[in-house]
């Protein structure tokens, strides 16, 4: 669905209680795709593990799920993508992912036979009922491949054409860091444009004036400008909870017209933060 032109919510979940409680109170047929992480927090998972887990999610649910995965070993990769598909995983967010040394494995080392531009490439070749190098395969896939963009910094022109290049490659969609600079976003969407791609926008409601400190300083790639870190600061945990997701309802007020969907992470996996945005978004 994520082609038709109409708004999306995307919601991070990473237990199945906080994935049943989004389900009960807000979602339905129309209102979006759950994203299930192959490998979060660094920690070392079996990719294929997460990608058969996300599949039998969707199927068990009844509701379209999407895996997002990290590249390795690209002579691996077809192959773990064939069983996943075969039980009915079709969305696929490809992304290069973090280097080995930020995991619990002391000693593992990273493959990158494979980035994410590759990774785009050989989901196209089996859509198209080749391989890698280009042999038929038996039958063809119909992966949705979704991409990442990260609108903050001052390397937008860099992501903008990276994500030029993805979109030319076979991307049908894109995902966004989290960003709280509305004149940014604008900017993204509009240069963007032409690309032909749907891209939804990160929502990261922030918990805390430290929590905002944290990631503008700590967490590479995203920026908390200071006018949106001032208004936490002095306010208590549930007033800062609320002024989060204030703010990031004023966002969504304030690109409504010009996103043509949200992806929502919930922090600390808070699933009614993501239920107050998705309402307000249905609203």
């Amino acid at each position: 669905a994520v082609g038709e032109g109409e708004l999306r919510s995307l919601a991070e979940m990473l237990d199945a209680d906080t994935l049943q409680t989004l389900l009960s109170a807000v979602v339905g047929p129309d209102s979006g795709t759950l994203s299930v992480g192959s490998n979060g927090k660094g920690e070392a998972m079996f990719s294929l593990q997460m990608k058969m887990r996300s599949a039998e999610t969707g199927r068990s649910l009844g509701f379209p799920t999407m895996n997002w995965d990290a590249t390795n070993n690209k002579f691996t990769y077809g192959p773990m993508l064939m069983g996943p598909f075969a039980l009915g995983l079709r969305a696929i967010l490809g992304i290069t992912g973090d280097p080995a040394s930020v995991g619990n494995q002391p000693g593992a080392t990273s493959v990158y036979d494979m980035n994410s531009f590759g990774l785009v490439e050989l989901m196209a070749r089996m859509n198209r009922g080749e391989n890698l190098v280009g042999e038929p395969l038996a039958a063809r896939t119909d992966f949705t491949i979704g991409v990442a963009l990260n609108p903050n910094g001052r390397k937008i022109d860099d992501q903008l054409r990276r994500l030029k290049k993805k979109a030319d490659l076979g991307a049908h969609f894109v995902q966004t860091q989290p960003c709280f600079d509305v004149g940014r976003i604008r900017e993204m969407y509009e240069r963007a444009g032409p690309f032909g791609v749907p891209i939804f926008l990160g929502l990261l409601p922030l918990t805390s004036h430290r929590a905002a400190e944290y990631l503008h300083n700590e967490v590479p790639g995203i920026e908390v400008p200071d006018r949106v870190r001032e208004r936490l600061r002095g306010l208590d945990k549930d007033a800062a909870k609320a002024e989060g997701v204030r703010i990031t309802m004023e966002i969504i007020d304030e690109t409504f017209d010009i996103a043509q969907g949200y992806y929502i992470i919930p922090p600390f996996n808070i699933a009614k933060n993501a239920v107050e945005l998705i309402q307000h978004i249905q609203s």
